[in-house]
């Protein structure tokens, strides 16, 4: 049996996670699920490691750690600190050591839609992704009903773990993977193909479908997961 610990993304929640937890454990596996403090404006990448440490406290030293989108920052430091089996990159980004990632996302072509722009900044710096514009980027290929149900649970994000530099030196040498979301509308599969294998030293695997498999089609990432964990 193996435990998946699983990381969710940004403005998303351990709500997103709903569908693919009871695929995992009926296929024999165990699942857990993080809520990362995304509205905390103080909260950096030191805050972040530490909700998910919280939770790898009831996993075990051999958890497989499956960091989706924004969470992929944090998944290397999580893996520099803590005891793990695995790390499953599901179209995430990869931090550069000693970079912040928010000054990359322009030069890199990180961004499949260019939807920063459109995010609704608050008073306390915090942005809410519009509602409108969550089925296309997130949820491209998921049903109607199931983009209205996802995109009424976003929250809000803040920017602070993204303007934080990646305190490693260097990566990490726990065993990798890294999923390339192949219609992803979030993160240009592209840039994800490229630094999986510039920044892990990893071949990618591909997954047909947008940015939320989870939603869209949690058998099929199910399956995956175990393939690659070596369940």
């Amino acid at each position: 049996m193996t435990t998946f610990v699983l990381v969710h993304g940004a403005w998303h929640g351990s709500w997103c996670w709903e569908r693919l937890v009871p695929e995992l454990e009926a296929r024999g596996h165990r699942a857990l699920t993080v809520d990362l403090p995304i509205a905390d404006p103080t909260a950096g990448v030191d805050e972040y490691v530490q909700a998910v440490a919280a939770v790898l406290a009831d996993a075990g030293d051999d958890a497989v750690l499956v960091a989706h989108s924004l969470s992929g920052l944090i998944a290397p430091v999580v893996a520099d600190r803590h005891a793990l089996a695995r790390v499953i990159y599901l179209g995430a980004m990869l931090p550069v050591p000693g970079d912040a990632v928010l000054e990359r996302l322009g030069p890199e072509g990180v961004l499949a839609t260019d939807f920063m722009p459109s995010l609704e900044i608050g008073d306390d710096g915090t942005s809410t992704f519009p509602v409108a514009l969550a089925g296309d980027v997130f949820y491209s290929d998921c049903t109607p009903e199931d983009r209205e149900w996802a995109a009424a649970q976003l929250g809000h994000q803040s920017f602070t773990v993204t303007l934080e530099p990646c305190p490693l030196t260097t990566m990490p040498s726990v065993a990798s993977d890294y999923i390339v979301l192949s219609d992803d509308a979030t993160l240009s599969p592209e840039w994800c193909r490229k630094v999986a294998r510039e920044r892990l030293g990893v071949e990618p695997h591909e997954l047909a479908g947008g940015h939320s498999p989870f939603v869209a089609k949690p058998a099929e990432l199910a399956d995956l997961l175990v393939a690659l964990s070596g369940g």
